[in-house]
């Protein structure tokens, strides 16, 4: 049987490459990320995501030497209620991560 790791973030785009995946038969092996991120709804979903599809995962914990946003340092607020426009502007977002 052929194998996949896969990379979860239990977003949309990383739990359809697992179902596609699994829809092509390969065996399933899941990573995910505990990168100090402030809120765990995302690994929540990545669990629930392996649990419901029977795929055993792993979550690799770990610190970003760089820092990062808003997502990552409780100091900084997370933006709330922005417009499409300001959303569509060229500014990076403080929720952004790097890597």
């Amino acid at each position: 049987m052929k194998k996949a790791i896969v990379l979860l973030s239990g977003g949309l785009d990383s739990a359809t490459c697992l179902y596609w995946a699994k829809s092509k038969k390969y065996k399933t092996f899941a990573l995910l990320f505990d990168y100090g991120q402030r809120h765990k709804r995302e690994l929540r979903s990545a669990r629930s995501l392996c649990e419901i599809s029977r795929t055993p995962f792993q979550i690799i914990h770990f610190t970003l030497p760089w820092g990062g946003g808003s997502l990552i340092n409780k100091e900084e607020s997370l933006p709330k209620c922005r417009s499409p426009r300001q959303m569509a502007g060229k500014e990076i977002p403080s929720t952004y991560v790097p890597a």
